[in-house]
């Protein structure tokens, strides 16, 4: 029986449209960010975030406490 290739194309989002790796949004991820869910989507990892976004959210929970 042939091989059937079950693999699905990486494709990148809109600039609006939620990353699929991580959720935010592409403009939040700087090419650091871009190339890290592209990697995390290309392996079908599940692994943790390095988009500014995050790192701005943790900044600001430790700051004050808050998600805001």
């Amino acid at each position: 029986m042939p091989a059937t290739d079950t693999t699905q194309p990486v494709t990148e989002p809109t600039s609006l449209d939620g990353c699929t790796a991580c959720s935010h949004v592409r403009d939040d991820h700087d090419q650091i960010g871009l190339r890290f869910c592209s990697a995390t989507l290309a392996g079908n990892l599940a692994r943790g975030c390095v988009c500014p976004a995050s790192a701005r959210l943790r900044a600001d929970i430790e700051e004050d406490g808050t998600t805001s």
